[in-house]
């Protein structure tokens, strides 16, 4: 239930109001971010702090069109930047220097009726926050007045709406200022957090041990169509990736930029322990963090072949440990298994889809040690496998042009590989793209 109240910001009086504050939903694990930065014409696009996106962030900046990411806390230098599309921030903020009624919490959100600020608040908490804001259907202008670009959001009964979406690292004690707002006369504060604003807010929820890592490769998720296939994919965000790869149930998760509809395959011999592929909703909306489509596989880390050779030696203790292999944002109705369907590595499982919070088709893959929604991932890396590779110098001549189908080099055939953002890998491993005519036609 939303709740007025009356706070006074420094010196600046701001009516604000109580949004749903991280209400507990029936699925937590897939809580995403998205940023981009590009800068076109009077309009500004999505970006995130550091300059180096694909080094630091991890995160490929084109992936998330209408979502804007600012962490508000300092590097590993104690440096900390703004990014240039936010009004400001006020930290060292004491909730007891404002008149708030003892049994009223200080606001998460709160804005100035005067020039209609939108501000994000994390006072009275002693942790960092991850705030997720989304602005349906008005004008939102950033700091210096340019109009911050809109994506979109898709309801599962096909009612899409423009809406641009904020997610942001915030310590305690801190307000920051996102945007400003352009209301009509007609349009109450009511109206603002009933019908064009929603959000979500809760303590970050830190991954309790990053370097758990699966001991086996597992081969590529995608289906390799013969021999002399080269199709690659883009990979927008890797292992911490800033875009929503910070969390304890996504940091190690690895995204593909893929076609809706591209054949989705089993990376090992499992179970299927999980199917959801009833819903359609897509697109940047806080409230899309909760529902998306996905299978899940049971599946052991270990092969038959380690498994064989340290039974041999018996003094050697293995340890087996199953793991969880989950592909999200899947078709609606793509689903070609079942829950208790036993799949054999290569087998097709489904089609990739852009259900849930997904600012853009692409597959989601990630590992688990357990199927439980609260489940810190673990960390994979793929088997790279021969196949016939070719060096494409002429590519665009003859061959398929879709967006997912870029071919040029493939680099370390036989070893294990770690995707990171920016880079094209299919079964082969880490492909070499020859030109930048390549990186232009299929990053688009």
């Amino acid at each position: 239930i939303c709740l007025v109240v009356v706070c006074f910001l420094l010196a600046k009086r701001l009516v604000s109001r109580m949004t749903r504050n991280s209400k507990k939903k029936k699925k937590t694990r897939n809580n995403r971010l998205s940023t981009n930065q590009q800068q076109q014409s009077q309009d500004v696009e999505p970006h995130v702090l550091s300059s180096k996106r694909n080094d630091v962030s991890n995160f490929v900046s084109s992936a998330g069109p209408g979502c804007y990411i600012a962490r508000l806390i300092a590097n590993e230098n104690n440096e900390l930047s703004l990014p240039d599309w936010m009004i400001g921030m006020e930290s060292g903020i004491d909730a007891s220097d404002y008149d708030m009624d003892n049994d009223v919490d200080f606001p998460d959100l709160a804005v100035n009726p005067d020039d209609s600020t939108l501000s994000i608040c994390n006072v009275g908490n002693s942790s960092i926050r991850v705030c997720y804001v989304t602005v349906y259907d008005l004008t939102v202008r950033g700091g210096d007045g340019t109009v911050l670009k809109s994506g979109s959001s898709t309801d599962n009964k096909g009612v899409t709406r423009l809406c641009v979406t904020f997610i942001m690292l915030i310590p305690p004690n801190t307000i920051a200022h996102v945007c400003s707002l352009e209301l009509t006369a007609n349009i109450s504060l009511e109206d603002i957090y009933n019908i064009y604003v929603d959000s979500d807010v809760q303590d970050w929820n830190r991954h309790p041990d990053p370097n758990d890592t699966c001991s086996h490769p597992l081969s590529f998720p995608f289906e390799a169509i013969g021999d002399d296939d080269l199709r690659s994919y883009l990979c927008t965000q890797g292992v911490d990736g800033h875009l929503t790869h910070f969390f304890s149930g996504n940091l190690h998760a690895i995204d593909f930029r893929c076609d809706v509809g591209t054949p989705l395959i089993a990376v090992a011999d499992g179970v299927v322990v999980q199917v959801s592929d009833s819903n359609t909703l897509s697109g940047v909306a806080v409230r899309n963090l909760f529902e998306w489509n996905s299978i899940m596989i049971h599946i052991d880390d270990l092969s038959q072949e380690q498994s064989s050779i340290k039974a041999s030696d018996e003094n050697e203790v293995t340890e087996t440990k199953s793991i969880f292999v989950e592909y999200v944002h899947i078709q609606a109705g793509s689903a070609k298994v079942a829950v208790g369907d036993v799949v054999t590595k290569g087998q097709i499982i489904c089609n990739s889809g852009s259900v849930g919070f997904s600012p853009e088709p692409h597959l989601h893959f990630a590992a688990y040690r357990s199927c439980d929604d609260d489940a810190p991932t673990v960390q994979i890396m793929f088997q790279s496998e021969q196949l016939a590779v070719r060096c494409d110098t002429d590519y665009g001549k003859n061959s398929n042009e879709d967006n997912h189908a870029n071919k040029g080099r493939a680099m370390n055939i036989g070893k294990p590989f770690l995707p990171r953002a920016g880079n094209y890998y299919n079964s082969a491993g880490l492909i070499n793209v020859q030109n930048e005519t390549q990186v232009r036609r299929h990053a688009a």
